[in-house]
């Protein structure tokens, strides 16, 4: 795994982050790396610029209410997106929300390229400009072809781009639709991308689901899927169906199917089956101080191994008791008709949060 951190170049020899939020005696808290004591910075002014490095040359920046995180970077990028070139796994392709500080709302698509496994990295610049895009997905269609969409300024519409070269320049792609906390999916074989998002923003109301046979270069006009996941992810089955799972219209959490999605000949028709977790969805509670707790993730198993064709499903659940938050999986064998009992990936041993 990479951090965005070591993406984007460290910042120049003395550049500064800047103090806003201070303790009353005028100093404010430094978080150090692991092992080291947090302190105070003491006897420095409001609006005054603070430059405190430790020893490898790391700066530290404004991350809270009185406190300083360790950082490298004041352009604050988030929200990373990953592809790897089916053909090439040693090729990857990363794009985020670049922000032009931590005081800024507006943000880009930044974007970068890696040929040695995320060893190193090369950015490659904003994709589509200094336009604001939200909300970055990475889907790789094979023979160097990429694509990236991202939500617009509004939140009711989505702005899909395509490489031809691996990530190294983007063009526009077909108009797309779209709405808030989109997602894309790319079935390589018949050179399909699945694209859904929330109802609301959105372009569409309940039609929440569109597809685009010929790569990026078209999108067609949204379908509605029964019960209207959202919060969730896309997925391409073995067989060329498509699997999109979310949190149902009655908060449960579900995946809708849809066999054939590449026929030009029919629009998508789905079928949504609820999926028992034994808690709740949190959609903004803790531990996460700001923005959706978790999210529903969907997989189909494409490997050799004994598990191919099988789809596994991912989320957050609140279980009972005073532990807010952990993390199930469930697994499909039969293309999303039954599922088994949700495990736990960890035996979390914190009581509360």
């Amino acid at each position: 795994l990479v951090s965005l951190r070591q993406v984007i170049a460290p910042p120049a020899q003395g550049r500064r982050g800047r103090a806003h939020l201070f303790d009353r005696d005028g100093s404010f808290s430094v978080v150090f790396p692991p092992g080291q004591a947090r302190r105070k910075i003491e006897n420095v002014g409001k609006d005054k610029a603070f430059s405190e490095k430790d020893g490898s040359g790391s700066y530290y920046q404004e991350c809270g209410p009185g406190l300083f995180c360790l950082t490298q970077s004041t352009t604050s990028p988030n929200e990373p997106s990953l592809a790897v070139d089916p053909a090439d796994p040693s090729h990857l392709v990363m794009a985020w929300r670049q922000f032009d500080s931590v005081a800024s709302g507006h943000r880009t698509a930044g974007s970068a390229t890696s040929d040695d496994g995320g060893c190193s990295w090369q950015v490659r610049g904003a994709i589509g400009g200094d336009a604001f895009r939200s909300d970055p997905v990475l889907a790789a269609l094979g023979g160097g072809r990429f694509a990236y969409a991202g939500l617009i300024d509004g939140f009711e519409g989505v702005d899909v781009f395509v490489s031809d070269d691996g990530g190294t320049s983007w063009r526009l792609g077909g108009p797309a639709f779209g709405g808030d906390k989109p997602w894309m999916a790319a079935d390589r074989n018949h050179q399909t991308l699945y694209l859904t998002w929330d109802d609301t923003p959105s372009c569409c109301g309940r039609r929440t689901f569109s597809r685009s046979l010929d790569g990026g270069e078209s999108f067609e006009e949204p379908v509605e899927i029964p019960m209207v996941p959202e919060l969730g992810t896309v997925a391409a089955g073995l067989d060329g169906e498509v699997y999109v799972a979310g949190l149902l219209e009655d908060f449960s959490i579900g995946v809708a199917r849809a066999d054939l999605p590449y026929d030009a000949e029919r629009p998508p028709e789905f079928e949504t089956a609820t999926v028992d977790f034994p808690g709740d969805f949190p959609v903004t509670e803790p531990p996460n101080p700001g923005g959706l707790s978790t999210q529903v993730w969907i997989a189909a198993d494409h490997s050799t191994g004994p598990f191919r064709g099988s789809v596994y499903l991912a989320t957050g659940i609140d279980p009972s008791g005073p532990d807010p938050l952990d993390i199930m999986v469930s697994r499909s064998d039969d293309r999303g008709r039954s599922w088994t009992a949700p495990v736990s990936v960890f035996q979390d041993t914190i009581a509360t949060w």
